[in-house]
């Protein structure tokens, strides 16, 4: 047979939730949980607002912009090669920012933007050591490599 606190829990008796864990009582009257849903339910939107809206420009944008290797190797100015993912969360977080600094140096500098997932880039991939995404390099007027940086 049920003992009488099991009795008074399955009708919604007195004792909290809290009480029969050993935690402390909700004495704000409820507003707390309150104050929990508002937050998630705020996080929730910010998060749909920065996904769904973000700043406008994405790797679909860079990569139609983006100067193709060969001339980019060929015109004897400074290069930046990105090797990408367009399923790479951290790529589309830098999509914005990259753009900005393209458009600040693109009267000096060459970008150029490599999809590992593209087969045609296997080489370049294998030339410069890929193993994280994104993953820039950058070459010198003469294509010779001088730094390398990864994330």
């Amino acid at each position: 047979a049920p003992s009488e606190s099991d009795e008074s829990s399955e009708a919604g008796g007195s004792e909290s939730v809290a009480a029969t864990l050993g935690g402390p009582e909700d004495t704000t009257g409820g507003s707390g949980r309150l104050v929990a849903i508002g937050s998630s339910v705020a996080g929730v939107a910010l998060f749909a607002v920065t996904r769904l809206l973000g700043s406008g420009v994405g790797l679909e944008d860079l990569a139609a912009n983006a100067m193709p290797l060969d001339e980019a190797l060929r015109n004897s100015s400074p290069t930046v090669i990105e090797f990408y993912a367009d399923w790479c969360e951290v790529c589309r977080e830098l999509a914005p920012t990259i753009y900005k600094v393209e458009n600040n140096y693109k009267d000096k500098v060459n970008f150029v933007m490599l999809n590992i997932d593209n087969s045609k880039w296997a080489d370049e991939v294998s030339q410069y050591s890929v193993d994280g995404i994104p993953q820039f390099v950058f070459l010198d007027s003469k294509g010779a490599e001088k730094a390398t940086v990864v994330g």
